[in-house]
């Protein structure tokens, strides 16, 4: 006997599996490419809040999240992964000893990561999103119903995820920092 609800508790149990696989795959190829277990932490805990800060914003917005909008999140979780990745890395760097420079501390190496990559995260938000206007305007082509809320979406997703990386990457690296090399 077919039972729908069956079959959906089924799929949101693959889901829960497939997202702590997800994070787990995730916090090991950011730790192999940082070597820096306070860096992937912070990468591990902001990916996920930028991708769930533009679902809220889209809630805020009143838009129903269909495949389309889905797309657009999926989209601009790249944009998250390396906004996290260069707040991280960034963290990382002013915590080591340079050979001209003493390390920081994790609050103070948070503060002058962010001062650090700031403005060029602000810029590649702004650059990402001024490229996708073209494509909210399209009007009487087959793709209409499609291409738009997919490119919203990704706009949304993009400034979330560069808000999130400064603020919540910039907290969660200060709070991580222990983990890292001293």
């Amino acid at each position: 006997v077919y039972r729908p609800a069956s079959y959906v508790s089924l799929a949101v149990h693959n889901l829960k599996l497939a997202a702590i696989a997800a994070a787990g795959l995730g916090l090991l190829a950011v730790l192999l490419v940082l070597l820096d277990l306070g860096a992937a932490a912070v990468t591990v805990v902001t990916v996920p809040m930028a991708s769930i800060a533009a679902a809220y914003v889209l809630y805020l917005r009143g838009t129903d999240i269909t495949s389309m909008e889905l797309a657009g999140i999926v989209a601009g979780t790249a944009i998250a992964v390396h906004d996290a990745v260069a707040v991280g890395d960034a963290i990382a760097r002013h915590r080591r000893a340079g050979p001209d420079r003493a390390p920081l501390d994790g609050p103070v190496a948070a503060v002058a990561a962010v001062a650090e990559v700031g403005r060029p995260l602000a810029i590649a938000t702004l650059v990402a999103i001024v490229c996708l206007l073209p494509v909210l305007f399209l009007a009487s082509l087959p793709s209409r119903p499609f291409l738009p809320p997919v490119a919203m979406t990704f706009a949304l997703a993009t400034a979330a995820s560069m808000v999130v990386a400064l603020a919540v990457a910039a907290a969660a690296g200060a709070l991580f920092a222990r983990f890292g090399p001293s």
